[in-house]
């Protein structure tokens, strides 16, 4: 799919020869537009980060030549030459850099729409069926495959959408970010939904153990955090007191035994409440395999069924494909739920400090998107049984 999608890439560039022009020009007219102002804030930054460097080091050499290169007076002017312009730097990005990133950001953005919008048609026409939506992976599925806990507290952003079918299976890739309290990161990453072909009546998880950013371990995380303020406070508490009290040694000890105890039993009902109310942990034949995964399903005998070693060995090595460890999975009504957290901006064909010819980004995207297609050959999810 990769090579096809490639070769056809370059036998029709000649054919779009006057796109890439037309994309260009718009590439061009948009940057000269925020150029002046980019060019204006670095001058201004350059300017007071010279004077401040170079009055900063004349003070240094006057004070180690025991003030011979010039008089009191010279020194209070090159000291306020030096405090005005570090003030006058630290208030110009105060002042001016949120604005000039956000006009950056926002004319990056209007040119990457405009290349999907002309130039994204054309490159998918390899790819049978597929095409871009508007049409999101809903929350309540995502809610209810159990990919995410407590998803209705948090909001979404989306980005790329596309839906296809391949080998008789629909799919649908959703680029999306989920942010918690605060606007702080949730989820980072794509989404993936495909219909597996396999009679699903339960659900099943599959998680990798560098996926932090569940509430499952959220929580732990958590009450750890707080469990080792504690522990700091009561052992400096404790020792204030060694010195004028004898037995405060032992109370130490015995205190520094008991906390992590009472953590770990917490942590072992926490977990209890999160994954055996709906669900069982499976264990996983493979020892290499169950110290990268977690599994839990609501059925053990469908739970084994889907989460074959051979199965966990090819989900395994996507990990390679996209370039990141956090990566999980849940068999939910007949369907695959993948998630892969990645800090990268995928499906991007480009930006508007580069030339549109730029074939690497081209190859970035078919790359990306010939990796959704090698899931349903990899995983065999085209396979039609039951159990």
């Amino acid at each position: 799919m990769l090579d096809t999608s490639i070769e056809y890439y370059k036998e029709y560039a000649q054919i779009y020869k006057q796109l890439h022009k037309e994309l260009e020009r718009n590439r061009i007219i948009l940057l000269k537009k925020i150029l002046p102002e980019i060019l204006k804030h670095l001058v201004v930054i350059v300017i007071l980060l010279f004077l401040a460097i170079s009055s900063i080091t004349l003070l240094v050499i006057n004070e180690s030549l025991n003030k011979t290169i010039f008089n009191s007076n010279i020194e209070i002017l090159t000291a306020c030459i030096a405090g005005l312009s570090t003030f006058g730097i630290f208030i110009h990005l105060s002042l001016n850099s949120e604005k000039l990133i956000n006009k950056i950001v926002q004319t990056n953005k209007t040119f990457k729409n405009l290349l999907k919008e002309k130039f994204l048609p054309h490159l998918l026409k390899p790819f049978e069926n597929l095409k871009t939506s508007n049409e999101n992976i809903q929350i309540s599925k995502l809610l209810s495959c159990e990919l995410f806990e407590n998803l209705q507290s948090y909001k979404t952003e989306t980005d790329d959408c596309f839906q296809g079918s391949y080998k008789s299976l629909n799919f649908k890739i959703q680029e999306c970010k989920i942010l918690g309290a605060k606007n702080t990161a949730y989820f980072k990453g794509i989404i993936i939904e495909i219909d597996s072909n396999k009679s699903v009546k339960n659900t099943t998880i599959l998680t990798s153990k560098q996926d932090l950013y569940t509430a499952k371990n959220s929580k732990v995380l958590l009450f750890l955090a707080v469990a080792l303020l504690i522990i700091t406070m009561i052992s400096c508490s404790i020792l204030c007191f060694i010195f004028n009290n004898k037995n405060a040694f032992y109370y130490a000890i015995l205190t520094l035994i008991a906390i992590p105890t009472v953590i770990y039993n917490t942590i072992l009902k926490i977990k209890k409440q999160n994954t055996n109310e709906k669900f069982e942990k499976l264990n996983l034949e493979d020892i290499n395999i169950s110290k990268k995964f977690n599994a839990y399903s609501s059925d053990q005998i469908e739970g084994r069924y889907l989460l074959t070693t051979a199965f966990i060995d090819r989900f395994n090595n996507l990990k390679t494909a996209f370039g990141t460890d956090r990566i999980k999975c849940s068999f939910y009504d007949n369907k695959l739920y993948i998630a892969i957290s990645t800090k990268k901006d995928l499906f991007e064909l480009g930006n508007i400090f580069k030339p549109v010819s730029n074939q690497q980004d081209v190859n970035n995207f078919y790359n990306e998107i010939s990796a959704v297609y090698k899931i349903i050959d990899y995983l065999k999810l085209d396979d039609k049984t039951g159990i």
